[in-house]
C-alpha cells in the first residue's frame, strides 16, 4: 500500500474537512495524519495513526534546523501550510529523501467557489492519490453520515451558540429566544433541551445561567471532551448552531442538523451529512428565529 503522510494542523471544523477524502483512500493506503486536536481525535478511526502537530519539533519544519518528532516514512506528502519561501517543503524534502513532497493551501481561493472538502480532495488527488474521486466522494458525504454511531437514543435538542468567530454568530439574545421557544413541551415533544457551550463561548456561560433557570428543563455543558461530545451527539433528536466546528461534527454524525450561517460562505462551509438544513442572516439580522423553528420542525417531523 501507498505510505501517505498529510499535514494539516487545523481547528476542529477545517480538520473534518478532510474525513471525505480518508472515508475514500483509508482501504487503498496507510495514512499518518499530522493535525490538531481535537480534530485529529474525530478522524483517528480513518488513518494508521495520528500525531499532534504541537507535540515535540513539529514547528522546527519553519526553521532551518527541523527536527519533528516521530517523522514517519512516506511516498507522498501532502502538506496544507501557509509556505511562502519554500522551506517546509524544502525541510521536508530533506528528511524525507524520495518522499514526493505537495505543498497546498489550505483552503480554496475566494474565487473558486468550491467547497472546502473538495478543495482538500483535489489537492489529494493532485498529489498522487488516483483512487481518489474528489466530487464523487463529496456526494458520498453528503449522503450518508461518515461518522455515524451506533446506540443512539435521540433523547435531546442540542443548541450551540458559537463558532471561532464572533462575526459568524447571532447574537446571546436571538438565541436565549430560540432555546425558550424550542424548549416548549409543546413543541421538545420529552426531548431535554441542551445548551453546549465551547471555550470560544467562556463569556456566554454567564448570560445563559443567569436567565435560563426558572422554569427551564434543560441543561448546559461547558466544554466537553471528545468522547463526552460524541455521547452527547448520539443521544441528540435534533441539532442547532453556527457555522462551526461543532456543526460539521453534529451533521457527519447524521444527527437533523440546522445550520445557521453570517457572514460566511455557504458554498464553502456547507455542513455535510443527509439531514441538513441551512438557513442564512444577513448582517442586519433580518433572520428572526421563527424560521429556525420552521426547520426544526420540519426536521423533526422527517425522523
Amino acid at each position: 500500500m501507498v505510505k501517505i503522510l498529510i499535514i494539516r494542523p487545523a481547528a476542529l471544523g477545517d480538520t473534518l474537512m478532510l474525513l471525505p477524502s480518508l472515508d475514500r483512500i483509508r482501504h487503498s493506503a496507510n495514512i499518518v495524519l499530522v493535525g490538531r486536536r481535537p480534530g485529529i481525535d474525530y478522524l483517528r478511526p480513518f488513518v494508521e495513526g495520528c500525531l499532534d502537530f504541537e507535540g515535540a519539533g513539529w514547528h522546527t519544519l519553519f526553521t532551518d534546523e527541523p527536527e519533528p518528532a516521530n517523522l514517519p516514512s512516506a511516498d507522498i506528502a501532502s502538506v496544507f501550510l501557509k509556505d511562502v519561501d519554500g522551506k517546509v517543503k524544502r525541510n521536508l524534502e530533506s528528511l524525507l529523501p524520495g518522499t514526493r513532497v505537495h505543498v497546498f493551501p489550505g483552503l480554496p481561493r475566494k474565487t473558486e467557489e468550491i467547497h472546502a472538502a473538495l478543495h482538500l480532495a483535489r489537492c489529494l488527488r493532485a498529489a498522487g492519490c488516483e483512487s481518489l474521486n474528489p466530487e464523487e466522494c463529496i456526494e458520498k458525504a453528503l449522503g450518508r453520515p461518515l461518522l455515524q454511531v451506533d446506540g443512539s437514543t435521540g433523547k435531546r435538542i442540542l443548541f450551540h451558540p458559537g463558532s471561532g468567530s464572533r462575526q459568524k454568530n447571532h447574537s446571546p439574545e436571538f438565541w436565549l429566544n430560540l432555546i425558550r421557544t424550542l424548549s416548549n413541551p409543546g413543541f421538545s415533544r420529552g426531548l431535554q433541551p441542551s445548551l453546549l457551550l465551547g471555550p470560544a463561548e467562556e463569556g456566554l456561560r454567564s448570560f445563559f445561567e443567569e436567565r435560563l433557570h426558572n422554569g427551564w428543563n434543560g441543561v448546559i455543558l461547558f466544554s466537553p471532551g471528545p468522547e463526552d461530545l460524541i455521547s452527547l451527539m448520539r443521544e441528540g433528536a435534533l441539532y442547532i448552531g453556527q457555522d462551526s466546528g461543532v456543526t460539521h461534527l453534529a451533521a457527519m454524525m447524521g444527527l437533523p442538523t440546522v445550520a445557521l450561517f453570517r457572514n460566511s460562505s455557504i458554498k464553502m462551509w456547507k455542513p455535510l451529512g443527509p439531514r441538513i438544513r441551512v438557513l442564512r442572516d444577513e448582517m442586519d439580522g433580518s433572520m428572526g428565529t421563527s424560521a429556525v423553528v420552521k426547520e426544526a420542525e420540519s426536521l423533526l417531523g422527517s425522523v
